[in-house]
């Protein structure tokens, strides 16, 4: 058998098993599942969660959740109401609202930023800067060039039309900060302080921090699921910003080296550091502290040492440090 049969044999073998193992189950065999688990329907009714399930949310997006609740010595979860599950899923979704516009302030002000700093920088052309960019990803896994950039925006329906039709040929920078996206934009925004580094911030040690930005920016804008295994700690190195950060804030390793809290705070960290415009500051911060408090009441059955509260702990002592 020859190396392509052999994989699509493979493939067939793990296809089936993953069918037998996950098989596709109707509404109320899903509820009948969540009951298994010990899952209980007190609050709300198997036929209100029946309902919920067709019509307003999916069964991944809600029992991801099940994940902050303990187990007793049978496997099943203790004191676990589906209408908790709802509860974390709404506060996950309010969560992802607030960092998404707050990542999006960041988005502006770091563009912001680079323009001006290429705009007073005598030696940088706005063209040339470009063309060196674009260089520098030849040897990359994912070089960059004009037709790769401004291909997004090289059909007329979209909004940048206009802009693709007079700068197709040679984009300067401001050109290029519209139709960029954001993880091609922070590739720019090192090189650039690579070659004309800032008073303000040691580039190197602020990328890990932006590329966490990056990271929520994504997850919240593709509505990924957030609060669950908020534990996980999988970072080895912090950058020394997010460090002393921590440290400011009285929040020890534990937690900042901790995926999710580690990237949260890189948000409010780069928000508070980056972002000028007061208003912006302001709202997202009352945001912020409105949520908190509302899910402080919420989530008041949850065990002390529940994932959450410890997560809304962290989030009161960011609150408490931020600096209109």
């Amino acid at each position: 058998m020859d190396e392509s049969h052999k994989y699509l044999h493979t493939h067939k073998e793990d296809l089936l098993f993953h069918k037998n193992r996950y098989p596709k189950k109707s509404f109320i065999e899903l509820i009948e599942l969540l009951e298994t688990k010990g899952v209980k329907f007190n609050e709300i009714s198997q036929n209100e969660a029946l309902l919920l399930l067709k019509e307003f949310n999916y069964y991944y997006k809600l029992t991801v959740y099940k994940r902050n609740f303990k187990r007793n010595g049978d496997n099943k979860f203790k004191n676990l109401e589906f209408a908790y599950l709802l509860d974390l899923a709404s506060m996950d979704m309010q969560l992802r609202y607030i960092l998404l516009t707050a990542t999006l302030d960041i988005e502006h002000a770091l563009k912001t930023l680079l323009i001006s700093e290429i705009t007073d920088n005598r030696v940088v052309d706005g063209f040339d800067i470009v063309n060196s960019f674009f260089h520098s990803t030849n040897n990359s896994p994912n070089p960059l060039n004009e037709d790769i950039v401004l291909k997004i925006a090289k059909h007329k329906s979209h909004y940048q039309y206009k802009l693709y039709e007079a700068h197709k040929i040679a984009p300067p920078a401001w050109v290029l900060m519209e139709v960029i996206s954001f993880g091609d934009f922070l590739k720019f925004f090192e090189f650039y302080f690579n070659k004309y580094s800032s008073e303000d911030f040691n580039i190197h040690s602020l990328m890990g921090v932006l590329n966490s930005v990056k990271r929520i920016r994504n997850a919240s804008a593709h509505n990924n699921a957030l609060l669950f295994d908020l534990a996980n700690s999988d970072i080895k190195n912090v950058s020394n910003y997010i460090k002393n950060y921590a440290t400011e804030l009285k929040i020890g390793e534990l937690f900042y080296k901790s995926n999710k809290i580690h990237d949260i705070l890189c948000v409010f960290y780069t928000h508070e550091t980056f972002v000028k415009d007061k208003n912006a500051r302001k709202q997202r911060i009352d945001d912020f502290y409105d949520f908190i408090k509302k899910y402080e009441r919420k989530c008041s059955y949850m065990d002390n040492d529940n994932d959450i509260q410890y997560f809304l702990k962290i989030a009161n002592l960011i609150i408490d440090k931020y600096k209109i």
